[in-house]
């Protein structure tokens, strides 16, 4: 109701529309709202919905309708958005971007889910990591123990997941989540705290300022946990900006900076002046070796200008099919600093499942 009268047309999310409803028509009996007021509410909701065509209305032909919707140029620009939203709020001696990776032990926190994510992928993709997962409500030998194994690593990269929207739930920010961070932040560990949800959330979480990092990320999109793995460790920098004001400390337009491309980043072939049809030109051409038997199946790798624009799995290990290329068999064939593809002899002997092409930059491919 108060959305209403604060001068909302139409309710979104609503949990209970016949208590909605209800509560409407209780308000127009005691004069908060007139009957004329949501007559012309209504009438603008459906004249909108005329000049949208929806009063002519035809079935939409869904076949092909991701594609049509997810474009190359849709992806890319969906991502370079996440990129320049993403938030450093917290960066205590300038440990973001993580340096010295072979001196780190670093473990990845995930908390409010037990499914590895997107941001837990990514950051493999730069360093060696141990994952943990963590419910938003643990028991308290849930706590000890996650403490217990934590010991071993001097490096936490903590993300909060599956964050509520509504206030009155503290936006999904639990007492355990507290008391955990809190934890943490006692021990001899450097700690990055992502939160992946909500900006309000931030005034949620207690002992933030024992935290070395802290980065808001705002949703749970792929693009945006593969975007904060990627600054955490340089391949982007930081250049966002609060949105709003969270507290005294975090206010609207604040936001600290970092610098990227100390390592590589990843994104799509626009980004770095390359045609969109990349992927299904080498699709193509990966295909036709394979129907040839070239090869079984191999990993391609295409990088320009300190980007990665293009990384998939082709075919199989072995002719007998089994079993198919995937991000294990990438990650076995990299270098422990995953930024560059091992090409010696040595090697290639080592991962004789797999081929790794060279691809270099040309005019047939830009």
């Amino acid at each position: 109701m108060r959305a209403l009268l604060a001068g909302n047309d139409i309710l979104e999310f609503s949990k209970n529309i016949p208590l909605a409803l209800t509560m409407v028509r209780e308000a127009i009996n005691r004069g908060e709202i007139t009957q004329e007021e949501i007559d012309r509410r209504c009438r603008k909701v459906l004249a909108l919905k005329e000049w949208s065509g929806l009063n002519k209305y035809q079935p939409i032909d869904l076949k092909n309708l991701y594609q049509d919707l997810n474009t190359p140029h849709a992806n890319y620009l969906s991502q370079r958005l996440s990129e320049l939203s993403l938030t450093l709020l917290r960066n205590e001696k300038s440990i973001l971007p993580l340096q010295r990776l072979d001196t780190l032990r670093i473990a990845t926190v995930t908390i409010g889910t037990k499914d590895t994510t997107d941001f837990q992928r990514m950051v493999t993709d730069y360093a060696p990591a141990d994952h943990f997962w963590l419910s938003a409500t643990p028991t308290l030998d849930e706590l000890v123990k996650i403490r217990e194994a934590l010991k071993g690593y001097n490096t936490l990269l903590v993300g909060l997941n599956n964050l509520g929207r509504l206030p009155a739930t503290n936006f999904g920010v639990t007492p355990e989540t507290n008391v955990l961070l809190r934890e943490l932040a006692t021990a001899k560990q450097r700690i990055v705290v992502t939160m992946f949800g909500n900006a309000y959330a931030v005034a949620k979480v207690r002992d933030l300022a024992r935290a070395d990092a802290v980065v808001l990320a705002y949703q749970e999109s792929k693009n945006i946990q593969d975007l904060t793995a990627q600054m955490i460790f340089g391949g982007i920098g930081a250049q966002g900006k609060l949105p709003v004001t969270i507290s005294d400390q975090y206010q609207r337009g604040f936001g600290l900076s970092t610098q990227g491309g100390m390592r590589l980043s990843y994104s799509y072939p626009e980004a770095v002046g390359m045609n969109n049809n990349l992927e299904a030109r080498v699709d193509s051409m990966m295909q036709q070796a394979l129907a040839a038997k070239a090869f079984p199946g191999g990993e391609v790798l295409i990088a320009r200008k300190g980007t990665v624009v293009l990384r998939k799995s082709y075919g199989t290990h072995d002719y007998a099919d089994n079993p198919r290329l995937g991000a294990k068999s990438r990650a076995q064939c990299r270098t422990p600093t995953s930024t560059t593809w091992l090409r010696s002899r040595k090697y290639r002997r080592r991962c004789r499942h797999s081929c790794a092409f060279r691809i270099k930059e040309s005019s047939t491919l830009t």
